[in-house]
Protein backbone atom coordinates (compact mmCIF):
# COMPACT_ATOMS: atom_id res chain seq x y z
CA UNK A 1 0.00 0.00 0.00
CA UNK A 2 2.88 2.35 0.78
CA UNK A 3 4.41 1.66 -2.62
CA UNK A 4 1.06 2.24 -4.27
CA UNK A 5 0.67 5.59 -2.43
CA UNK A 6 4.14 6.67 -3.55
CA UNK A 7 3.36 5.63 -7.12
CA UNK A 8 0.11 7.60 -7.08
CA UNK A 9 1.99 10.63 -5.73
CA UNK A 10 4.57 10.43 -8.53
CA UNK A 11 1.83 9.96 -11.11
CA UNK A 12 -0.07 12.95 -9.74
CA UNK A 13 3.06 15.14 -9.92
CA UNK A 14 3.68 13.94 -13.44
CA UNK A 15 0.11 14.66 -14.47
CA UNK A 16 0.33 18.09 -12.84
CA UNK A 17 3.52 18.86 -14.73
CA UNK A 18 1.99 17.64 -17.99
CA UNK A 19 -1.07 19.79 -17.36
CA UNK A 20 1.03 22.90 -16.97
CA UNK A 21 3.18 22.11 -19.99
CA UNK A 22 -0.06 21.55 -21.84
CA UNK A 23 -1.06 25.10 -20.89
CA UNK A 24 2.16 26.38 -22.51
CA UNK A 25 1.47 24.34 -25.65
CA UNK A 26 -2.12 25.52 -25.67
CA UNK A 27 -1.00 29.18 -25.52
CA UNK A 28 1.36 28.53 -28.41
CA UNK A 29 -1.38 26.75 -30.36
CA UNK A 30 -3.77 29.69 -29.98
CA UNK A 31 -1.41 31.76 -32.12
CA UNK A 32 -1.39 29.28 -34.97
CA UNK A 33 -5.12 28.81 -35.56
CA UNK A 34 -6.95 30.67 -38.32
CA UNK A 35 -8.52 33.13 -35.88
CA UNK A 36 -6.10 33.44 -32.95
CA UNK A 37 -7.51 34.19 -29.54
CA UNK A 38 -4.79 36.46 -28.21
CA UNK A 39 -6.48 37.12 -24.91
CA UNK A 40 -6.79 33.39 -24.23
CA UNK A 41 -3.17 32.79 -25.26
CA UNK A 42 -1.97 35.55 -22.97
CA UNK A 43 -4.07 34.25 -20.06
CA UNK A 44 -2.70 30.70 -20.41
CA UNK A 45 0.94 31.72 -20.69
CA UNK A 46 0.65 34.14 -17.77
CA UNK A 47 -0.69 31.25 -15.67
CA UNK A 48 2.18 29.00 -16.77
CA UNK A 49 4.80 31.64 -15.91
CA UNK A 50 3.45 31.97 -12.37
CA UNK A 51 3.02 28.22 -11.79
CA UNK A 52 5.63 26.39 -9.74
CA UNK A 53 5.85 23.53 -12.27
CA UNK A 54 6.61 25.65 -15.34
CA UNK A 55 8.08 28.93 -14.08
CA UNK A 56 11.63 27.65 -14.59
CA UNK A 57 11.03 25.95 -17.95
CA UNK A 58 12.78 27.63 -20.87
CA UNK A 59 9.94 26.74 -23.25
CA UNK A 60 7.51 28.74 -21.10
CA UNK A 61 9.42 31.94 -21.77
CA UNK A 62 9.91 31.22 -25.45
CA UNK A 63 6.13 30.96 -25.81
CA UNK A 64 5.55 33.99 -23.59
CA UNK A 65 7.83 36.06 -25.81
CA UNK A 66 6.00 34.79 -28.87
CA UNK A 67 2.55 35.49 -27.37
CA UNK A 68 3.42 38.99 -26.21
CA UNK A 69 5.09 39.89 -29.50
CA UNK A 70 2.07 38.72 -31.49
CA UNK A 71 -0.31 40.36 -29.04
CA UNK A 72 1.50 43.63 -29.62
CA UNK A 73 1.66 43.33 -33.40
CA UNK A 74 -1.86 42.06 -34.07
CA UNK A 75 -3.73 44.17 -31.54
CA UNK A 76 -1.39 47.20 -31.68
CA UNK A 77 -1.12 47.33 -27.93
CA UNK A 78 1.46 49.40 -26.05
CA UNK A 79 5.24 49.08 -26.10
CA UNK A 80 5.33 47.34 -22.71
CA UNK A 81 4.25 44.10 -24.38
CA UNK A 82 7.35 44.09 -26.58
CA UNK A 83 9.49 44.94 -23.58
CA UNK A 84 8.02 42.00 -21.70
CA UNK A 85 8.64 39.79 -24.72
CA UNK A 86 12.30 40.82 -24.67
CA UNK A 87 12.62 40.06 -20.96
CA UNK A 88 11.02 36.68 -21.56
CA UNK A 89 13.23 35.59 -24.46
CA UNK A 90 16.35 36.58 -22.55
CA UNK A 91 15.05 34.56 -19.60
CA UNK A 92 14.43 31.63 -21.93
CA UNK A 93 18.01 31.82 -23.15
CA UNK A 94 19.31 31.91 -19.58
CA UNK A 95 17.30 28.84 -18.56
CA UNK A 96 18.14 26.98 -21.77
CA UNK A 97 21.85 27.41 -21.10
CA UNK A 98 21.43 25.96 -17.58
CA UNK A 99 19.36 22.99 -18.69
CA UNK A 100 16.98 21.13 -16.39
CA UNK A 101 17.24 20.67 -12.64
CA UNK A 102 19.91 17.99 -13.17
CA UNK A 103 21.89 20.20 -15.55
CA UNK A 104 20.86 18.13 -18.57
CA UNK A 105 19.00 18.96 -21.78
CA UNK A 106 21.01 22.14 -22.27
CA UNK A 107 20.35 24.29 -25.37
CA UNK A 108 17.30 22.16 -26.16
CA UNK A 109 15.30 25.20 -27.26
CA UNK A 110 18.11 27.16 -28.90
CA UNK A 111 16.57 27.06 -32.43
CA UNK A 112 13.22 28.36 -31.14
CA UNK A 113 14.92 31.04 -29.04
CA UNK A 114 17.03 32.32 -31.94
CA UNK A 115 14.01 32.35 -34.25
CA UNK A 116 11.95 34.32 -31.74
CA UNK A 117 14.85 36.71 -31.16
CA UNK A 118 15.00 37.40 -34.90
CA UNK A 119 11.28 38.16 -35.07
CA UNK A 120 11.35 40.24 -31.91
CA UNK A 121 14.34 42.20 -33.20
CA UNK A 122 12.41 43.11 -36.35
CA UNK A 123 9.43 44.12 -34.23
CA UNK A 124 11.60 46.49 -32.19
CA UNK A 125 13.14 48.03 -35.31
CA UNK A 126 9.70 48.58 -36.83
CA UNK A 127 8.44 50.12 -33.59
CA UNK A 128 11.50 52.39 -33.45
CA UNK A 129 10.87 53.55 -37.01
CA UNK A 130 7.23 54.31 -36.10
CA UNK A 131 8.39 56.39 -33.12
CA UNK A 132 10.84 58.20 -35.39
CA UNK A 133 8.11 59.05 -37.90
CA UNK A 134 6.08 60.48 -35.04
CA UNK A 135 9.16 62.53 -33.99
CA UNK A 136 9.19 60.75 -30.65
CA UNK A 137 12.96 60.50 -30.81
CA UNK A 138 13.62 59.42 -27.24
CA UNK A 139 11.36 56.37 -27.50
CA UNK A 140 12.76 55.65 -30.96
CA UNK A 141 16.24 55.61 -29.43
CA UNK A 142 15.25 53.42 -26.49
CA UNK A 143 13.53 50.97 -28.84
CA UNK A 144 16.57 50.74 -31.13
CA UNK A 145 18.62 50.00 -27.99
CA UNK A 146 16.38 46.98 -27.34
CA UNK A 147 17.02 45.71 -30.87
CA UNK A 148 20.74 45.99 -30.14
CA UNK A 149 20.19 44.13 -26.85
CA UNK A 150 19.06 41.16 -28.92
CA UNK A 151 22.07 41.55 -31.21
CA UNK A 152 24.26 41.25 -28.13
CA UNK A 153 22.42 38.24 -26.66
CA UNK A 154 24.62 35.15 -26.49
CA UNK A 155 22.14 32.89 -28.28
CA UNK A 156 21.64 35.30 -31.15
CA UNK A 157 25.19 36.40 -31.81
CA UNK A 158 26.76 32.90 -31.59
CA UNK A 159 24.13 30.65 -33.14
CA UNK A 160 24.73 29.14 -36.57
CA UNK A 161 21.01 29.68 -37.12
CA UNK A 162 21.61 33.43 -37.18
CA UNK A 163 22.43 34.37 -40.76
CA UNK A 164 24.12 37.56 -39.49
CA UNK A 165 26.28 35.74 -36.96
CA UNK A 166 29.44 37.60 -36.08
CA UNK A 167 28.45 40.85 -37.81
CA UNK A 168 27.45 44.23 -36.42
CA UNK A 169 24.36 45.91 -37.80
CA UNK A 170 26.06 49.27 -38.22
CA UNK A 171 22.91 50.89 -39.63
CA UNK A 172 21.02 50.14 -36.41
CA UNK A 173 23.96 51.32 -34.29
CA UNK A 174 24.03 54.57 -36.27
CA UNK A 175 20.27 55.09 -36.03
CA UNK A 176 20.40 54.45 -32.30
CA UNK A 177 22.88 57.31 -32.05
CA UNK A 178 20.95 59.55 -34.46
CA UNK A 179 17.68 59.23 -32.52
CA UNK A 180 19.53 59.97 -29.27
CA UNK A 181 21.02 63.03 -30.96
CA UNK A 182 17.61 64.31 -32.02
CA UNK A 183 16.25 63.57 -28.54
CA UNK A 184 19.07 65.68 -27.05
CA UNK A 185 18.32 68.77 -29.15
CA UNK A 186 20.47 70.88 -26.86
CA UNK A 187 18.20 70.37 -23.86
CA UNK A 188 17.84 66.74 -22.72
CA UNK A 189 21.25 66.37 -21.08
CA UNK A 190 20.76 62.69 -20.26
CA UNK A 191 20.85 61.94 -23.99
CA UNK A 192 24.42 63.23 -24.40
CA UNK A 193 26.07 60.03 -23.19
CA UNK A 194 24.07 57.59 -25.37
CA UNK A 195 24.49 59.85 -28.40
CA UNK A 196 28.25 59.88 -28.00
CA UNK A 197 28.31 56.16 -27.25
CA UNK A 198 26.44 54.97 -30.33
CA UNK A 199 27.70 57.53 -32.81
CA UNK A 200 31.27 56.86 -31.71
CA UNK A 201 30.65 53.13 -32.12
CA UNK A 202 29.27 53.72 -35.60
CA UNK A 203 32.31 55.86 -36.39
CA UNK A 204 34.60 53.01 -35.32
CA UNK A 205 32.87 50.85 -37.93
CA UNK A 206 33.29 53.62 -40.53
CA UNK A 207 29.55 54.12 -40.81
CA UNK A 208 27.70 57.44 -40.94
CA UNK A 209 30.10 59.48 -43.04
CA UNK A 210 30.36 63.24 -42.75
CA UNK A 211 26.87 63.56 -41.23
CA UNK A 212 27.99 61.58 -38.20
CA UNK A 213 30.91 63.96 -37.59
CA UNK A 214 28.64 66.98 -38.01
CA UNK A 215 26.25 65.59 -35.40
CA UNK A 216 29.04 64.88 -32.94
CA UNK A 217 30.57 68.33 -33.33
CA UNK A 218 27.16 69.96 -32.85
CA UNK A 219 26.49 67.81 -29.79
CA UNK A 220 29.83 68.64 -28.15
CA UNK A 221 29.47 72.32 -29.02
CA UNK A 222 25.95 72.52 -27.57
CA UNK A 223 27.04 70.53 -24.51
CA UNK A 224 29.99 72.95 -24.14
CA UNK A 225 32.48 70.09 -24.07
CA UNK A 226 35.35 72.09 -25.58
CA UNK A 227 37.95 69.33 -25.62
CA UNK A 228 35.68 66.79 -27.32
CA UNK A 229 34.42 69.47 -29.72
CA UNK A 230 37.88 70.48 -30.91
CA UNK A 231 38.99 66.86 -31.21
CA UNK A 232 36.03 65.81 -33.39
CA UNK A 233 36.34 68.91 -35.56
CA UNK A 234 40.04 68.24 -36.17
CA UNK A 235 39.32 64.57 -36.85
CA UNK A 236 36.55 65.53 -39.26
CA UNK A 237 38.88 67.94 -41.04
CA UNK A 238 41.48 65.18 -41.48
CA UNK A 239 38.94 62.54 -42.50
CA UNK A 240 37.02 64.79 -44.91
CA UNK A 241 39.58 67.33 -46.18
CA UNK A 242 37.20 68.53 -48.92
CA UNK A 243 34.44 69.37 -46.43
CA UNK A 244 34.83 73.06 -45.56
CA UNK A 245 32.46 72.86 -42.58
CA UNK A 246 35.14 71.49 -40.21
CA UNK A 247 37.70 74.13 -41.07
CA UNK A 248 35.07 76.85 -40.67
CA UNK A 249 34.10 75.43 -37.29
CA UNK A 250 37.71 75.46 -36.13
CA UNK A 251 38.21 79.00 -37.37
CA UNK A 252 35.01 80.14 -35.63
CA UNK A 253 36.12 78.44 -32.40
CA UNK A 254 39.47 80.22 -32.23
CA UNK A 255 37.96 83.50 -33.39
CA UNK A 256 35.40 83.32 -30.58
CA UNK A 257 38.07 82.26 -28.13
CA UNK A 258 40.22 85.19 -29.20
CA UNK A 259 43.32 83.06 -29.62
CA UNK A 260 45.26 84.74 -32.46
CA UNK A 261 48.00 82.24 -33.35
CA UNK A 262 45.91 79.09 -33.97
CA UNK A 263 43.18 81.27 -35.46
CA UNK A 264 45.60 82.68 -38.03
CA UNK A 265 46.93 79.20 -38.79
CA UNK A 266 43.49 77.82 -39.64
CA UNK A 267 42.34 81.05 -41.28
CA UNK A 268 45.27 80.81 -43.69
CA UNK A 269 44.24 77.25 -44.55
CA UNK A 270 40.62 78.31 -44.90
CA UNK A 271 41.52 81.16 -47.26
CA UNK A 272 43.59 78.77 -49.41
CA UNK A 273 40.43 76.72 -49.92
CA UNK A 274 38.07 79.69 -50.21
CA UNK A 275 40.03 82.79 -51.28
CA UNK A 276 36.92 84.88 -51.93
CA UNK A 277 35.49 84.45 -48.45
CA UNK A 278 35.37 88.01 -47.08
CA UNK A 279 34.56 86.81 -43.56
CA UNK A 280 37.82 84.82 -43.43
CA UNK A 281 39.82 87.82 -44.64
CA UNK A 282 38.19 90.08 -42.06
CA UNK A 283 38.88 87.66 -39.21
CA UNK A 284 42.48 87.28 -40.37
CA UNK A 285 42.88 91.06 -40.47
CA UNK A 286 41.41 91.37 -36.98
CA UNK A 287 43.92 88.91 -35.52
CA UNK A 288 46.86 90.58 -37.25
CA UNK A 289 45.55 93.82 -35.76
CA UNK A 290 45.47 92.25 -32.27
CA UNK A 291 49.05 91.05 -32.66
CA UNK A 292 50.19 94.52 -33.71
CA UNK A 293 50.92 93.36 -37.26
CA UNK A 294 49.22 96.40 -38.74
CA UNK A 295 50.58 96.13 -42.27
CA UNK A 296 49.23 92.60 -42.58
CA UNK A 297 45.90 93.73 -41.10
CA UNK A 298 45.65 96.51 -43.69
CA UNK A 299 46.36 94.02 -46.51
CA UNK A 300 43.54 91.77 -45.31
CA UNK A 301 41.03 94.60 -44.99
CA UNK A 302 41.94 96.00 -48.40
CA UNK A 303 41.56 92.55 -49.93
CA UNK A 304 37.91 92.58 -48.85
CA UNK A 305 37.36 95.82 -50.78
CA UNK A 306 38.60 94.04 -53.91
CA UNK A 307 36.07 91.21 -53.61
CA UNK A 308 33.01 92.07 -55.75
CA UNK A 309 30.74 89.59 -53.99
CA UNK A 310 31.71 90.53 -50.44
CA UNK A 311 28.74 91.23 -48.19
CA UNK A 312 28.11 94.94 -47.62
CA UNK A 313 28.27 94.52 -43.83
CA UNK A 314 31.75 92.98 -44.09
CA UNK A 315 32.83 95.76 -46.44
CA UNK A 316 31.53 98.31 -43.93
CA UNK A 317 33.56 96.69 -41.14
CA UNK A 318 36.67 96.49 -43.33
CA UNK A 319 36.39 100.17 -44.29
CA UNK A 320 35.79 101.15 -40.68
CA UNK A 321 38.85 99.23 -39.44
CA UNK A 322 41.01 100.70 -42.20
CA UNK A 323 39.76 104.15 -41.22
CA UNK A 324 40.44 103.51 -37.53
CA UNK A 325 44.00 102.30 -38.21
CA UNK A 326 44.68 105.42 -40.28
CA UNK A 327 42.96 107.64 -37.69
CA UNK A 328 45.07 106.20 -34.85
CA UNK A 329 48.25 106.89 -36.79
CA UNK A 330 47.13 110.48 -37.51
CA UNK A 331 46.14 111.04 -33.89
CA UNK A 332 49.55 109.85 -32.66
CA UNK A 333 51.31 112.22 -35.06
CA UNK A 334 49.01 115.03 -33.96
CA UNK A 335 49.95 114.38 -30.35
CA UNK A 336 53.65 114.58 -31.20
CA UNK A 337 53.06 117.85 -33.04
CA UNK A 338 51.27 119.47 -30.08
CA UNK A 339 54.18 118.57 -27.81
CA UNK A 340 56.79 120.13 -30.12
CA UNK A 341 58.23 123.42 -28.75
CA UNK A 342 59.96 124.49 -31.93
CA UNK A 343 57.34 126.34 -34.03
CA UNK A 344 58.91 125.47 -37.38
CA UNK A 345 59.10 121.81 -36.50
CA UNK A 346 55.58 121.98 -35.09
CA UNK A 347 54.21 123.32 -38.40
CA UNK A 348 55.83 120.49 -40.32
CA UNK A 349 54.56 117.85 -37.93
CA UNK A 350 51.09 119.42 -37.98
CA UNK A 351 51.09 119.26 -41.79
CA UNK A 352 52.08 115.58 -41.80
CA UNK A 353 49.40 114.77 -39.20
CA UNK A 354 46.79 116.66 -41.26
CA UNK A 355 47.69 114.62 -44.36
CA UNK A 356 47.21 111.41 -42.36
CA UNK A 357 43.78 112.61 -41.18
CA UNK A 358 42.84 113.25 -44.82
CA UNK A 359 43.76 109.64 -45.62
CA UNK A 360 41.16 108.43 -43.10
CA UNK A 361 38.27 110.20 -44.77
CA UNK A 362 37.59 107.89 -47.80
CA UNK A 363 37.23 104.83 -45.57
CA UNK A 364 34.70 106.46 -43.28
CA UNK A 365 32.84 107.98 -46.21
CA UNK A 366 32.63 104.48 -47.73
CA UNK A 367 31.03 103.36 -44.48
CA UNK A 368 28.43 106.13 -44.72
CA UNK A 369 27.71 105.14 -48.33
CA UNK A 370 26.81 101.68 -47.02
CA UNK A 371 25.11 102.81 -43.79
CA UNK A 372 24.15 106.52 -44.04
CA UNK A 373 22.88 106.75 -40.45
CA UNK A 374 25.77 105.08 -38.66
CA UNK A 375 26.27 107.38 -35.66
CA UNK A 376 29.69 106.00 -34.71
CA UNK A 377 31.11 106.67 -38.16
CA UNK A 378 29.48 110.10 -38.41
CA UNK A 379 30.91 111.05 -35.02
CA UNK A 380 34.43 110.08 -36.14
CA UNK A 381 34.02 112.06 -39.38
CA UNK A 382 32.84 115.06 -37.37
CA UNK A 383 36.08 114.98 -35.32
CA UNK A 384 38.24 114.60 -38.44
CA UNK A 385 36.52 117.44 -40.29
CA UNK A 386 36.82 119.70 -37.25
CA UNK A 387 40.54 118.90 -36.95
CA UNK A 388 41.08 119.74 -40.63
CA UNK A 389 39.26 123.10 -40.61
CA UNK A 390 42.60 124.83 -39.98
CA UNK A 391 43.97 123.11 -43.09
CA UNK A 392 41.12 124.08 -45.43
CA UNK A 393 37.80 125.85 -44.82
CA UNK A 394 35.94 123.30 -46.97
CA UNK A 395 36.19 120.96 -44.01
CA UNK A 396 34.26 123.46 -41.91
CA UNK A 397 31.29 123.05 -44.25
CA UNK A 398 31.57 119.27 -44.05
CA UNK A 399 31.82 119.50 -40.27
CA UNK A 400 28.60 121.54 -40.12
CA UNK A 401 26.75 119.09 -42.39
CA UNK A 402 27.76 116.07 -40.30
CA UNK A 403 26.95 117.90 -37.08
CA UNK A 404 23.43 118.71 -38.33
CA UNK A 405 22.89 115.12 -39.44
CA UNK A 406 23.89 113.79 -36.05
CA UNK A 407 21.37 116.11 -34.41
CA UNK A 408 18.57 114.69 -36.53
CA UNK A 409 19.55 111.15 -35.52
CA UNK A 410 19.50 111.83 -31.78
Amino acid sequence: MKHLGLLLLVLFASVSMMAQKSAVSSADYELEVEKPNFDKAKQKIDEAVSHEKTKDWAKTYVVKAKVYRNYHQKKKEDQKLLDEALTSILKADELDIKGDAKGKKKLRYRPEIVREMELLRVAFINAAVDYYKEKDYKNAHLTFVKALTIDDAEAYKTSELNKNKGTIDTAIVFNTGVTAYYAFDGEDKEMIEPTVKYLTLAKEYNYGGVDLYKMLLTLHRDAQDTVAYVNIVKEGMETFPDEAVFLRELVAFYVKKGDPEPALLYLTKAIEKDPNNATFWFAKGTFHDQLGELEEAVKCYKKILELPDADSSVKLDANYNLGVLAFNKARDLDQIATEEKDYKKYKELDRVASEEFVKCIPYFENCIAIDPENKNVLDVLKKIYYRLTRLDQKYNTLYQEVNEKLKTLQ
